[in-house]
């Protein structure tokens, strides 16, 4: 299964999760720049208020909870942890 694969398999369980947790629809970021500094989604929290949202996910379990440091490390690219607002 592809990285494409395995990201659209993941968000079809959690987008779904989220919104049925917090009773509000997952916005998507759609502009590059969006998504480079708030990540994938705008959430509404239970309390009203607005966060980004960041979604990754892994092929294998690992029950580990994962923070973007790097984008890629190679060309320099800062992740989400660093680029977000």
């Amino acid at each position: 299964m592809s990285s494409e694969e395995v990201s659209q398999q993941s968000l079809r369980a959690l987008v779904p999760f989220f919104e049925f947790r917090w009773g509000h629809p997952l916005v998507p970021y759609t502009d590059r720049e969006s998504q480079e500094h708030r990540g994938d989604y705008q959430a509404i929290s239970n309390a009203g208020a607005p966060f980004n949202l960041e979604c990754k996910a892994e092929r294998k379990y690992t029950g580990n909870l994962f923070v973007e440091s790097w984008s890629n490390r190679t060309i320099g690219r800062k992740g989400w942890l660093e680029n977000a607002n």
